[in-house]
């Protein structure tokens, strides 16, 4: 049976698909001015630019910022219902589990990672828990991130300078962190995510947290808005 976690996150969804589909073609009708998102609207000698309808450019901004405000609302909302969802899927699992034959448990319980999985048509969508993809092993970093633009989603979703990259999704290594962030286009993307903590210089400390993350285009570049490189560990690094 569908939980009420279940129901209110389908809504949040279709909501959040309206906002960036808006978004989408304000940015469209801006970016076809000389102007563009963020360019002047008076000229070299401060007068109204005569190449393009200023006033239609500063409602079409004024609706896209109120709009992107919207859409961290929203983004906020899932972000807080997630971890709820997600319990509610575990327990479903776990009795699915128990219901199976013995080789079929075993089947389930030792086989490869999966990635996550949507039930549901495209306006409604509903996010399964992801395993890792090298069960029985720490992950280690292979990339980090090295700047987060202000207003980003990687921001709004609390990404930071510095955060090491343990896994992404189903992605666990470099060569396909572009590619599954692409894939993930307007769907929550689970960052786990290794943390240095120093709250005094002789008491270092790191923290491995999940950030949920929903790529998705903005007023700036790329889906994310964040910067990475890659990270190579020690047991990664090639001998010499």
């Amino acid at each position: 049976m569908t939980s009420d976690s279940h129901q209110r996150l389908r809504s949040f969804m279709l909501q959040k698909e309206t906002i960036e589909h808006e978004i989408e073609q304000l940015m469209a009708s801006l970016e076809a001015t000389p102007v563009g998102v963020r360019g002047s609207l008076v000229d070299e000698d401060g007068f109204p630019r005569t190449d393009c309808d200023v006033y239609q450019v500063r409602q079409h901004r004024h609706h896209l910022a109120c709009l992107q405000s919207d859409y961290q609302i929203i983004m906020k909302k899932i972000e807080l219902l997630l971890p709820e969802v997600l319990v509610v899927d575990s327990a479903q699992t776990r009795l699915a589990e128990n219901a199976l034959p013995p080789s079929r448990a075993e089947t389930v319980n030792s086989g490869s990672a999966s990635t996550p999985t949507w039930s549901g048509t495209s306006g409604s969508r509903v996010p399964r828990k992801t395993t890792p993809v090298r069960a029985g092993s720490e992950l280690e970093p292979f990339a980090k991130v090295v700047q987060v633009e202000a207003g980003s989603p990687a921001s709004q979703a609390g990404l930071q300078n510095g955060d090491k990259v343990l896994q992404a999704g189903p992605c666990v290594s470099w060569e396909t962190l572009a590619a599954t962030v692409a894939q993930y286009r307007g769907r929550p993307l689970v960052f786990s995510i290794q943390r240095e903590n120093c709250p005094t210089p002789d008491q270092a400390s790191r923290t491995i947290i999940d950030v949920v993350v929903v790529p998705a285009p903005w007023a700036g570049t790329g889906l994310l808005g964040a910067r990475f490189e890659r990270y190579l560990t020690m047991s990664s690094r090639p001998g010499l």
